[in-house]
């Protein structure tokens, strides 16, 4: 009897769900950015992010161990939310100085 080996057949999606599928992974991807890129995009120094990172002001993820500080990652969502806090809080001690 001849051996015959069974090949399991590649799995194919359907362009929809490819698309479904790229998509996904390209928001994921878009969602998350390191301090330099929060900093570039934020117009500020990496040291005022990784300084509201420390304080709590900031949410982010350690990913790995960096020689000095480690890796972050940040949500676009935590940005948002800081930005508005930063902005609340300027709002307030403009007005206090009337």
């Amino acid at each position: 009897m001849p051996n015959k080996t069974t090949q399991k057949a590649p799995e194919q999606h359907s362009p929809d769900s490819q698309a479904i599928i790229g998509s996904q992974a390209e928001t994921a991807g878009k969602n998350l950015c390191t301090v330099a890129e929060a900093a570039k995009l934020n117009r500020c120094s990496a040291d005022l992010i990784y300084a509201a990172i420390a304080d709590g002001q900031l949410q982010a993820m350690r990913i790995g161990r960096g020689r000095k500080r480690g890796r972050f990652l940040i949500r676009a969502s935590a940005i948002g939310a800081w930005l508005q806090q930063r902005e609340r809080q300027t709002s307030q001690e403009l007005r206090a100085r009337r």
